[in-house]
């Protein structure tokens, strides 16, 4: 997972990269599989918080992917579970 956080991050930081929506979420899920559980919570929360990557492509031409945000608002719950846990 770390070596893949590297790559992720390079297409966050590529812009107008078709897929940085789904770059960011799976980069939150690096971290919450590191066990890094701030870092994984700030990523997902930051997904929750930025328009433009609540899609996991620009095919959507900046409108928000309902079923995406849906996911990462569930996945959001779970991250929050799991830290609570430790």
């Amino acid at each position: 997972y770390s070596q893949s956080q590297a790559y992720y991050n390079q297409v966050l930081n590529t812009e107008g990269a078709s897929s940085r929506g789904l770059a960011a979420y799976r980069l939150a899920w690096c971290s919450f599989y590191l066990d890094k559980m701030s870092s994984a919570i700030a990523e997902i929360e930051q997904i929750l918080n930025t328009p433009t990557l609540l899609s996991r492509s620009q095919n959507n031409q900046g409108a928000i992917d309902q079923q995406f945000h849906e996911e990462v608002s569930r996945d959001y719950v779970n991250f929050l579970a799991r830290a609570g846990k430790d």
